[in-house]
């Protein structure tokens, strides 16, 4: 959301109280054996990941989603032929 808003939120009260964040957090204290510590730190580590591979990927999410917006649907093959243009 960051790329899309051009900003970073001051807090992020909105995504703790989201459905989103209360099954990715549900899926963590699952792996994490019901601890809920580990889960908290199993969260942040996925979201700075995904965080890591937007910056890295914003590029083609771009694309792919111009591509969308112009044809609805894409294939499989489409979106893989996107995303290895450079």
């Amino acid at each position: 959301m960051d790329y899309v808003h051009g900003c970073k939120p001051k807090d992020d009260r909105n995504w703790r109280a989201s459905s989103d964040h209360a099954e990715a957090f549900k899926c963590c204290l699952n792996i994490a054996s019901g601890d809920e510590v580990a889960a908290e730190h199993l969260l942040a580590y996925a979201m700075r990941r995904a965080e890591l591979l937007i910056e890295k990927h914003w590029g083609e999410i771009g694309r792919v989603a111009y591509r969308l917006m112009c044809h609805e649907r894409l294939s499989g093959q489409q979106v893989c032929e996107i995303m290895a243009r450079r």
